[in-house]
């Protein structure tokens, strides 16, 4: 009774020990504070307005890009406002808002880059603006 009782003790220690610490979080970061690969991605899409996404499994995060590339003096521009992560049973769901404006300063931050990083897998990525479900532009990363 007395070993069983040990056996349990140190199997529960030991599965406690096993399990990351991973929280759901994020942060805003700036294209130069990204790995190379990912650097690579983004430039590839800078022309592409829209909401791109890096999965990057080695570091177990994914990158999200708002851009809003094509502003031309006088027409409407996108500012991203309120970026936000939760965890919804599997899903995890990405979610910002936007306002349009033709009133802007030049240096208007209309190109915004997120670090997710995750707490687990995940089975679907959805995407809301202003409340809405909308698409990703662009998917790419280096899962495995």
């Amino acid at each position: 009774m007395k070993r069983s009782l040990i056996f349990l003790v140190l199997s529960t220690c030991l599965l406690n020990a096993c399990q990351p610490n991973a929280t759901l979080s994020f942060s805003k970061t700036t294209e130069d504070k990204l790995a190379k690969e990912e650097q690579s991605f983004f430039t590839s899409v800078r022309k592409e307005s829209g909401v791109h996404i890096y999965h990057d499994e080695q570091s177990n995060s994914v990158f999200v890009y708002l851009n809003d590339y094509a502003i031309d003096q006088g027409e409407s521009a996108h500012r991203f406002n309120h970026f936000n992560v939760e965890a919804a049973g599997n899903e995890l769901h990405l979610s910002f808002e936007t306002d349009t404006t033709t009133d802007y300063p030049s240096e208007m931050e209309n190109q915004l880059f997120y670090e997710v990083r995750l707490d687990k897998e995940y089975d679907t990525i959805r995407l809301f603006n202003n409340g809405d479900e909308i698409a990703f532009n662009t998917i790419s990363g280096n899962l495995e």
